[in-house]
């Protein structure tokens, strides 16, 4: 197994290679970071700076022989190959091959050719490999705040309709100086450039990683981002027959600093509504609340703690779940966990009395 594994691995290597050197041949689709930007003549068009993670010595996340750098390149290249079908669209990169551009270049060069957004393209990982979906980080202040958040929603809402990729919403994040976290955003915001940075999906977590990492996939990811640029600036594409002029952007109000959730879910409750002691099941009802974030995902220990199963899908409010016991003197206790990832035990149960 573990052989078939690497087999597969080097495959989408192989095949990401190819489809990096084939979108690196097509010309004049897009720019890549000049060596001397200058601040260009009054622009007729949006401009729109990708940003693929990491490169060089900065790998990012790795996992079963995939590399963050290598695929968020990937999906980058192709992005800008999708987004430059649009009219009214002048679409840059940061970089376009493995090399490492310092963080503090990055924004720079989107201020240096006047970026209306700077869109930083990732992959996740976690240290307990127990997370899955895609999030988007943004700024947590004023109007910056306002646009990633307008943005996030179309992108996160594309990604579960068409891919199916669980939404771990959209984020803010503060350093010890109240600032925003994240130096590119920090200085997107200081430049005057709305932006934000995507997870696409965690590569450690084997239902990412079995459903989303491969060629097609990164593809129809990539796909997936032009489309969400194209609707929240309102772009047409006779080439793909596509026009978001219309589009309507949700209504968000802007605040002065819309802060994290430091907190974890306000309660976590389990109760039981039946159990079947021949066939070793329970049915019981689960519920959670957090008045400041959404409840993204459960996970049930039948041990009192002591183990816990995979992290499993919450939508919010009382659901009813039906668990396989292992043996009649199982207990169940449930963790609810909130999109910032903080987690709140409840109460045990015992399903068999």
């Amino acid at each position: 197994m573990q052989i078939m594994v690497q087999k597969k691995n080097l495959k989408i290597l192989r095949i990401l290679s190819a489809l990096l050197c084939m979108l690196l041949c097509v010309p004049a689709l897009f720019s890549p970071i000049p060596a001397d930007a200058k601040e260009p003549d009054p622009k007729e068009s949006v401009v729109v700076v990708l940003d693929p993670g990491h490169g060089g010595a900065s790998e990012g996340a790795a996992y079963n022989g995939i590399f963050e750098k290598d695929i968020d390149l990937s999906v980058a290249l192709m992005t800008g190959y999708y987004l430059s079908q649009f009219e009214g669209v002048t679409v840059y990169l940061t970089r376009t091959g493995d090399y490492e551009v310092p963080l503090e270049d990055r924004p720079q060069f989107a201020r240096s050719v006047d970026a209306d957004f700077f869109y930083s393209i990732h992959f996740n990982a976690s240290d307990s490999h127990d997370f899955y979906g895609s999030e988007v980080w943004v700024s947590a202040f004023g109007e910056y705040y306002t646009a990633g958040y307008q943005f996030a929603k179309i992108l996160l809402a594309n990604m579960s309709s068409e891919l199916g990729i669980y939404s771990r919403g959209c984020k803010t994040r503060l350093n010890s100086k109240g600032t925003d976290y994240y130096g590119v955003i920090r200085l997107c915001t200081s430049y005057g450039i709305s932006s934000c940075i995507i997870e696409h999906c965690h590569i450690d977590n084997r239902y990412d990683f079995d459903n989303y990492i491969s060629p097609e996939l990164l593809q129809e990811m990539a796909y997936q981002d032009a489309i969400s640029i194209a609707m929240y600036f309102g772009l047409t594409s006779h080439a793909l027959g596509l026009d978001f002029s219309d589009y309507t952007r949700v209504p968000c109000e802007t605040p002065v600093c819309h802060k994290p959730d430091a907190t974890p879910p306000d309660f976590a409750l389990v109760a039981p509504v039946s159990a079947d002691a021949s066939a070793k099941t329970a049915t019981v009802v689960i519920n959670s609340l957090d008045s400041n974030s959404s409840i993204k995902y459960f996970s049930y220990s039948l041990d009192q703690g002591a183990t816990w199963s995979e992290l499993i899908k919450y939508s919010g409010g009382p659901t009813v779940v039906t668990l396989q016991l292992r043996s009649q003197n199982d207990t169940i206790t449930i963790a609810a966990y909130n999109q910032y990832d903080k987690c709140t035990i409840s109460n045990t149960i015992d399903p068999i009395p």
